[in-house]
């Protein structure tokens, strides 16, 4: 039996990834990308950092921005979505 507390078994270690590649960066993001390919959007004003695997996920989640960012600056009509459609709210 461990005498390790179970959360504490439970937490994984990050592994660092390595040298970063930044791509682009302005007030409010920074992308970087490492040597394994890994893409990472951190996000300044809240400190998140979504990891993407590749470029691809990168250009999915950029279009989905961009679409949303046109909804907000032109007042067109948001896309209703159905709850389940693993949207978040």
């Amino acid at each position: 039996m461990s005498s390790t507390p179970p959360a504490a078994r439970k937490t994984k270690k990050k592994r660092p990834c390595g040298p970063h590649v930044e791509l682009s960066s302005n007030a409010a993001a920074r992308i970087t990308r490492c040597g394994c390919g890994t893409v990472h959007v951190h996000f300044l004003g809240n400190g998140i950092t979504m990891r993407l695997p590749d470029g691809d996920a990168l250009r999915h989640v950029a279009n989905a921005l961009m679409a949303a960012s046109r909804v907000v600056d032109l007042g067109d009509e948001p896309v209703v979505t159905t709850p389940g459609d693993d949207t978040i709210n």
